[in-house]
């Protein structure tokens, strides 16, 4: 199993919302969470601190969105992401600042 399958089995309710991860790395996530690319050894996964998002605008029903998450830090008990999301044409529709603690 890679690591996108992974990460994909430990967040079972993102696959049932037809969320697919393409790309995962610490650098940058497109299309889920950032913070498991980033769990240090023998962490047990993380739990949300703080969620911000702001709504920007409403993209039209069927539309293919895309999200690209980045970290902002890593530390070592606590990181911080934040989650640009995109229509197909580029425009911005959401935006998701979260800070995780590590379990």
């Amino acid at each position: 199993m890679n690591h996108i399958d992974m990460i994909m089995a430990a967040q079972p309710f993102a696959g049932f919302l037809g969320m697919k991860i393409t790309e995962a790395s610490k650098e940058r996530v497109v299309g889920g969470s950032g913070a498991w690319v980033a769990l240090p050894e023998g962490a047990n996964g993380t739990t949300t601190v703080d969620s911000n998002t702001s709504f920007l605008s409403a993209p039209k029903v069927g539309v293919h969105i895309t999200g690209v998450c980045t970290p902002v830090r890593i530390g070592r008990r606590v990181s911080v992401w934040q989650t640009e999301v995109t229509d197909e044409t580029g425009k911005k529709v959401c935006l998701v600042t979260q800070t995780q603690l590590v379990l």
